[in-house]
């Protein structure tokens, strides 16, 4: 089986000002970043084979943080296999497949951290450069 960290979702005000800081952050540190806007609510930044989710908090005011953090693979038998472990631990998860041809299992951890176990194609991956 051959998970990676793909990406940290971070709840935000701003996802527009928020991107724009850690641009000016990760460059200052030699680090080469993507920007691509998901919707009007969600900016993507990647990062040296990962990246950062910045999603507008769905309420003002609401809580600022992680929402999440999620791990891909690009072998669709490993999303298998982790249900058959997850169904042998009885571990409650949400399965979902995506408009794009990429599914997830999203699993809560026992102080309610959401984790995203995710298959997507290796074409998907935002890659290094």
């Amino acid at each position: 089986m051959s998970y990676r960290l793909n990406h940290i979702a971070l709840c935000v005000k701003n996802p527009e000002k928020s991107a724009e800081f850690y641009e000016g952050l990760f460059s200052v540190l030699g680090l080469y970043v993507e920007r691509r806007s998901v919707g009007e609510n969600i900016m993507m930044l990647g990062l040296n084979g990962t990246s950062i989710g910045l999603k507008r908090s769905a309420h003002s005011g609401s809580r600022e943080g992680v929402d999440h953090f999620g791990f891909t693979t690009d072998n669709p038998a490993d999303l298998e296999y982790l249900i058959e472990q997850l169904n042998g631990k009885n571990i409650h998860y949400e399965r979902k497949k995506h408009r794009d041809g990429s599914e997830s299992l999203f699993i809560r951890d026992p102080d309610e951290y959401m984790i995203q176990a995710a298959y997507m194609p290796q074409d998907m991956f935002i890659e290094e450069k």
